[in-house]
């Protein structure tokens, strides 16, 4: 899948923000920066930087009428889709390439990672999970990719791997209904996968997006969380590129220089990256800059019968509450997203006369 990066240059930082969300939110092919770094196409405003000047600059304009894709000028409050078509026309006329991969999901794509393991993954992606589903009652489904998939402990039902027999069967070209693989839970439902460590690194970037593909027919989930551990797999290399926000935690009991390089690469191949200290001290934990913090508490994890239940009403539990609010707004999975491509005029005209008035 080819993916091109697209910087925003505009003076109206929130409008920059909301557009790159929107914008991230109805393509699979782009990803958008509101720092500096290397840009296929840069999107200014009517206004903003007219000393830039380029092959590589599309720009905002503000009525329709002066739209022109051919000058790469787009109206500034069209549609999310629209928008993102004159963006792949614009890069056609640069670059003379058709991308060939342009797909919109009916979900989000969340992927937690880490660069080394040990650093609590599963047990975080987990917990946000759930108070993703208990405090904004989204449907979630979980999937685990990493070599020493653990998940299975957390959970009371059966240890089939479903996941490694279900991508089997794609590759032979028999997909059989896919809740026949989906083990529902009270609140997050999963596809487990307790040996899918035997096949993982076997398995292609097409066949994970093929079954992402089949889990969006289904129409059922507003958000798949995958969980790639530490393993850089090439499915878990495309996952990281195609999803719409990447969770990269890193451990709160000390870094080392090798940590942190892998942790800066693995960011690099994501569009929008959430940065968490996982397992920090609760009281004397410094923050550090750019990162949120999920508290080290040993008492939220309790052992029964073989299975870790996860207590969340405590410091750990409002840490991944915290985070699954920075999830909703990152993944542009907001109340006034869904109103305004639910294809309500009244909201889509206060919303852009509200930008208009802030940024003009």
């Amino acid at each position: 899948m080819e993916v091109i990066h697209v910087g925003l240059m505009m003076q109206d930082r929130e409008y920059a923000r909301v557009l790159a969300r929107t914008l991230a939110a109805v393509s699979g092919c782009m990803h958008f920066h509101l720092e500096g770094g290397e840009w296929d196409l840069m999107l200014l405003g009517e206004d903003d930087h007219p000393e830039r000047s380029g092959k590589s600059i599309v720009r905002l304009c503000r009525l329709r009428e002066d739209a022109d894709p051919e000058q790469r000028r787009l109206w500034r409050y069209a549609d999310a889709e629209e928008i993102a078509a004159g963006l792949v026309y614009a890069y056609y006329l640069k670059t003379g390439r058709v991308l060939e991969h342009r797909e919109k999901k009916d979900f989000r794509l969340v992927v937690f990672a880490s660069a080394r393991g040990g650093c609590g993954t599963t047990s975080l992606c987990i917990s946000v999970a759930r108070k993703l589903a208990e405090n904004q009652g989204r449907k979630i489904l979980y999937l685990n990719t990493s070599a020493s998939d653990d998940s299975m402990r957390y959970f009371q039902t059966e240890r089939q791997d479903c996941m490694r027999s279900l991508l089997m069967r794609m590759r032979r070209g028999s997909v059989p209904p896919l809740k026949t693989f989906i083990r529902e839970g009270e609140r997050v439902d999963r596809i487990p996968g307790s040996s899918f460590l035997n096949a993982a690194a076997e398995v292609s970037g097409e066949e994970m997006a093929e079954l992402l593909r089949a889990v969006s027919s289904c129409g059922k989930y507003e958000y798949v969380f995958l969980d790639a551990g530490a393993d850089l797999f090439p499915c878990n290399r495309r996952m990281i590129v195609s999803s719409d926000v990447f969770v990269s935690i890193c451990s709160g009991r000390g870094r080392d220089r090798y940590s942190e390089e892998r942790r800066t690469s693995m960011e690099k191949l994501a569009g929008c990256v959430i940065r968490v200290e996982n397992l920090a001290d609760p009281v004397s934990r410094i923050p550090r800059n750019g990162f949120l913090q999920a508290a080290c508490e040993p008492d939220a994890f309790v052992t029964m019968n073989g299975t870790v239940q996860i207590q969340l009403n405590n410091a750990y539990g409002m840490d991944a509450a915290e985070i699954a609010v920075r999830i909703e707004e990152e993944s542009g999975h907001d109340r006034e997203y869904e109103a305004y491509h639910a294809g309500d005029p009244a909201v889509a005209q206060a919303s852009a006369g509200t930008t208009r008035k802030d940024g003009e």
